[in-house]
């Protein structure tokens, strides 16, 4: 369907799509795609109120030579977008996977800088780069939602959040490739925080080096993250990794290793450099055959409490719950 470039094409400003139903494959550039034409969410150019349903996209290459395209579904600057039960696969072909600029969010469902977008019940398989990838180039984009879909076999990330504000990431099963990058990765730049993000209720599975991750840029960090009720298993090096953040909130997760042998220095869970934290209620439990390679790692962390979690068979005794450097309220927790 559509031309060897795009499957469906949108340019300018519109209200009101319904994109249902649809079949399309073997595409150079996108297979779905809303591009608001402009620097900002300009009135007289707004693309909003839309909906993209029940659609097969795959096989989508980059066939530009530009490594920016190849997404399945690409929404740029618009508001009001619902992406609901699509399948897309085999996405992103021919992008470079060495050096990647997650300022286009290279993803197979990619989300940039639009306001108030929900991602429900898409089901991706074999992106070349990651699953779903959201990024505020806009100031003011706020208000998206990735849930319950599923993510298999990609070669990066599952779900990337690359400066995000007001995001939530729910009940969402992602499953690795082998060692791929992290399961879902939160980005700030130098220019600007990413804030608001709630990470709850997700299943992380086996193929990654890091279950859930953060990473600022010099000068940058997160305000107001919450990572809280989620499942992950079987990651190489970290299982959840925080730094920089204000105001962080990590409860109710559960971890564990079954098969998987960690790397020198991985962790369970590793917080750096946070304010104003609450750790509390996590299980982190290895095999008795193949423990954790260490437990909750802390430091440099300024107030906060780290308490009533569960920390049981540790590879290393030294590492079962470790501080350094900080002042904090540590109580309740269970050493196994």
């Amino acid at each position: 369907m559509g031309s060897n470039s795009y499957g469906i094409h949108c340019m300018g400003g519109g209200s009101n799509y319904i994109i249902r139903g649809n079949r399309i494959s073997d595409k150079s550039e996108y297979g779905i795609v809303f591009y608001h034409l402009g620097t900002d969410l300009d009135p007289l150019q707004v693309i909003d109120n839309i909906v993209i349903s029940n659609n097969l996209v795959e096989n989508i290459s980059d066939g530009t030579g530009t490594d920016a395209k190849g997404m399945g579904i690409y929404l740029q600057t618009v508001e009001k977008a619902v992406v609901s039960d699509n399948i897309v696969r085999n996405t992103l072909i021919g992008r470079d996977t060495l050096t990647v600029n997650r300022q286009l969010s290279p993803a197979a469902i990619s989300i940039n800088g639009s306001r108030e977008v929900t991602c429900t019940g898409n089901l991706i398989e074999k992106s070349r780069i990651d699953g779903i990838g959201v990024t505020n180039s806009v100031t003011g984009s706020r208000g998206t939602i990735i849930a319950n879909n599923v993510v298999l076999g990609i070669k990066k990330t599952g779900i990337s959040l690359y400066t995000v504000n007001n995001c939530a990431v729910q009940g969402n099963i992602i499953e690795g490739n082998c060692s791929n990058e992290a399961g879902i990765d939160i980005h700030s730049s130098a220019a600007r925080r990413s804030s608001d993000i709630i990470v709850s209720g997700n299943q992380i599975k086996s193929g990654f080096r890091m279950g859930i991750n953060t990473f600022k840029s010099t000068g940058s960090g997160f305000d107001r993250i919450s990572i809280t009720d989620n499942r992950i298993n079987d990651c190489e090096l970290y299982y959840i990794y925080l730094s920089a953040i204000n105001v962080l909130k990590c409860e109710g997760n559960t971890i564990s290793n079954d098969t998987v042998t960690m790397v020198a220095g991985g962790s369970s869970i590793r917080v750096d450099a946070n304010e104003n934290l609450l750790i509390s209620d996590n299980v982190l439990i290895g095999s008795p055959t193949v423990k954790l390679k260490r437990g909750l790692q802390s430091s440099n962390n300024v107030f906060g409490k780290i308490t009533d979690n569960i920390i049981r068979n540790i590879q290393d005794p030294t590492y079962r719950l470790y501080t350094v450097g900080e002042s904090l309220d540590i109580t309740n927790n269970l050493l196994e």
